[in-house]
């Protein structure tokens, strides 16, 4: 089965002057980087029209309505990771997903084909493929994804997030333009500068795990700050836990004697971001994107069950440049960080070499960038003749 929201003729404008596909989705991961591209294109293309292709089964399913965002819906199964019944039943569906893709390109002519990754990503760049229509893949992960690294092979750029990806794709087709970011995040985040925190008694520590949480930070950090607040004294600590655990985690701070303000989610993250000395996270890309964005020295903690361990090498990116710490769940040990933190802590001029080290890496714009050479390709092309806004 497969819907659509909505596929009548209003959703094609005869007057557009650019038709954008943005394909893919699965996860937050994949699907906000996209959302992010399509803002960009009609801040800078006048008359551009962006329409999503996504999954039935993904998040894509109940963001993109809830967003009022024109997509197309595919009934898909993933392939990998469980088992041969599971792919098959994959396999099975993909040809059927492809041809109903290419129906749909005949109807929307786009000049542009977009994957992000994602099973609904896969099928529409072979889609494309078939149909001569122009095509580029976005990665956002050090590591990419199978269905990236298939559909690299097709495409006519790739635009990664990490210099680490460009290893997994064909030479010349790359371009490490950075991890789009949405422009009311963008926003907050370049209004905001990381505050320095010399001469203050207390260190302001940010634990977060995503909107869900992170039940390995939930659980062992908590023991952690109760170790530096002993070494380092005075703590302002911000942790973000998740519904699901949030009384747990606060009766965790009050057991170890920590006072801690435990959220269930934090809706003003810029904010959060530019007050803290020092974020304790997970390694997911768009979380890197906004703590290198602002500039602020982390211990990254990757989610070991990622996909071909991405986190991991994300965060390598990180810490290789001097802007954090990579600690792998297997090797966490409460004590030895927290002597090592509560060094650094103690010195503003250190915390501040890190903080430029985490910058360097930042790309707020990376979103108008990308779209900005993915123009250049059309026009090359000779595809697309068109101006920018402004």
């Amino acid at each position: 089965m497969t819907a659509s929201l909505p596929l009548s003729t209003t959703d094609f404008p005869k007057d557009a002057t650019l038709r954008v596909v943005i394909a893919g989705g699965g996860t937050g991961g994949h699907l906000y980087p996209g959302i992010a591209l399509a803002e960009s294109f009609v801040s800078t293309v006048e008359g551009s029209h962006v329409h999503f292709v996504g999954a039935l089964q993904g998040i894509e399913a109940r963001v993109l309505p809830r967003e009022n965002r024109p997509a197309f819906f595919l009934d898909m199964a993933r392939i990998r990771g469980g088992g041969v019944r599971v792919a098959l039943r994959g396999i099975f569906k993909l040809p059927l997903a492809i041809l109903r893709t290419m129906g749909f390109f005949r109807r929307l002519k786009p000049h542009l084909v977009i994957g992000v990754g994602g099973y609904a990503s896969g099928a529409a760049i072979l889609a494309a493929t078939l149909m001569g229509i122009p095509r580029v893949v976005q990665e956002q992960n050090a590591i990419p994804g199978i269905t990236n690294r298939v559909a690299g092979k097709l495409v006519h750029r790739v635009y990664t997030s990490f210099k680490g990806a460009e290893a997994h794709f064909p030479m010349g087709r790359v371009r490490c333009l950075g991890n789009p970011i949405r422009a009311a995040i963008r926003e907050a985040l370049g209004g905001v500068k990381r505050e320095e925190s010399e001469g203050q008694s207390h260190s302001r520590i940010l634990v977060f795990g995503g909107s869900q949480g992170a039940r390995f930070l939930n659980q062992n950090v908590p023991a952690l700050l109760a170790s530096l607040a002993a070494r380092r004294g005075n703590l302002d600590i911000i942790h973000q836990t998740g519904i699901r655990e949030e009384e747990e985690t606060r009766e965790r701070y009050r057991e170890l004697g920590v006072h801690a303000d435990v959220r269930p989610y934090l809706h003003d993250m810029a904010e959060q971001y530019a007050a803290a000395d020092l974020a304790i996270c997970r390694a997911g890309a768009s979380t890197l994107a906004e703590v290198t964005a602002v500039g602020v020295p982390t211990v990254l903690v990757p989610f070991p069950f990622a996909a071909n361990d991405h986190q991991t090498a994300n965060a390598r990116e990180i810490s290789d440049v001097g802007g954090g710490w990579t600690v792998p769940q297997t090797a966490w040990n409460a004590d030895q960080l927290a002597g090592e933190l509560a060094d650094v802590l103690g010195k503003e001029a250190d915390l501040q070499a890190m903080a430029d080290s985490a910058r360097q890496l930042g790309r707020p714009e990376a979103a108008d960038s990308i779209v900005r050479d993915a123009l250049e390709l059309l026009t090359e092309r000779g595809e697309w003749t068109g101006g920018l806004v402004g």
